[in-house]
């Protein structure tokens, strides 16, 4: 399979899924598609962001070594479907300890965007999340940063929030009382 003719095909599932059987399938070619992934065009990064997600489910080790620069492709001016997808996988995948703050500054930063696509903010929600299971001492930044956002987002948004500060200790009816003020 020619990935990148295959990553031009009209986007489906069926697809998408075709792809990722040949990848897994074939495991060497996991790093043609980040090749892709990283050399563009933004439609070819934003098809191969999706890719990615799919495999990063089945084989987390395969995106270890590239999360660096996932992280980096986010910050630059990017497909919402890229940066939804990259903060995705860091739900599920092992943040290198090195990567831990570059990581967290991102999720802020998506988190304080106003005009930031509702899953992105969620997914970064659940990551600073983690970390904070690790880092407490952060849990009070994320918790401002979340109850300063949730009167102007939506329920989405509000309703990961709270799951996101229960696991961080902070209890929801406290969100609640907060919120409709």
């Amino acid at each position: 399979m020619n990935l990148l003719k295959a990553l031009l095909q009209p986007l489906s599932k069926a697809n998408d899924l075709q792809i990722v059987g040949y990848i897994e399938a074939n495991p060497g070619q996991f790093e043609e598609l980040m090749k892709l992934f990283f050399a563009g065009p933004y439609r070819i990064t934003q098809r191969a962001s999706g890719i990615i997600n799919y495999c990063a489910e089945r084989n987390r080790s395969w995106v270890q070594p590239y999360l660096g620069r996932m992280i980096q492709c986010c910050k630059g001016n990017v497909h919402d479907a890229v940066k939804r997808n990259t903060v995705r996988i860091l739900q599920f995948v092992p943040i290198p300890e090195e990567l831990e703050g570059e990581v967290l500054d991102l999720c802020f930063d998506l988190l304080g965007k106003s005009g930031e696509a509702v899953a992105t903010k969620a997914f970064a929600m659940t990551v600073a999340g983690n970390l904070c299971q690790k880092y407490p001492e952060l849990a009070l930044e994320l918790k401002i940063l979340i109850e300063d956002r949730m009167p102007y987002e939506s329920p989405a948004f509000t309703s990961r929030g709270r799951k996101v500060l229960k696991n961080i200790g902070v209890r929801s009816e406290e969100i609640e009382v907060r919120s409709k003020r």
